[in-house]
């Protein structure tokens, strides 16, 4: 068992919400592990096209974002739909198998939905 993380990063373009990344997108774990959401909000120019071999980027955890996560067919956790703020954690309890899920971020009355597919895949 061991714990695994998604970061969602947030994009903001002059303070709003605008886009956001799964980190990472597709999540391997096994039965028993604990996966864990947070949020943060990337700060600072996105680097498209790095011109060095090494670049920093600029983060900062949002203890203050509502995380919502939706499965629709099948769960790998107790719940189809787990909602926490700041950080939300989920013990994986299910057949192997992939699942694709829909994440909805609120924060100061701004949301960003995202149905494109994350998704947590369990192996054997």
């Amino acid at each position: 068992m061991a714990d695994r993380f998604v970061q969602i990063r947030l994009e903001t373009k002059e303070g709003d919400m605008s886009d956001g990344s799964f980190l990472p997108a597709n999540l391997h774990v096994l039965n028993g592990d604990r996966v864990i959401w947070w949020v943060s909000d990337h700060r600072g120019q996105r680097i498209t096209e790095p011109t060095a071999d090494k670049f920093e980027e600029v983060s900062t955890g949002l203890a203050d974002a509502e995380i919502t996560v939706t499965f629709k067919y099948q769960s790998p956790f107790e719940a189809f739909k787990l909602r926490k703020d700041g950080r939300l954690e989920a013990r994986v309890k299910g057949p192997p198998g992939t699942y694709h899920y829909a994440c909805r971020v609120t924060r100061k009355a701004e949301v960003l939905l995202d149905v494109h597919c994350p998704e947590i895949i369990i192996q054997r």
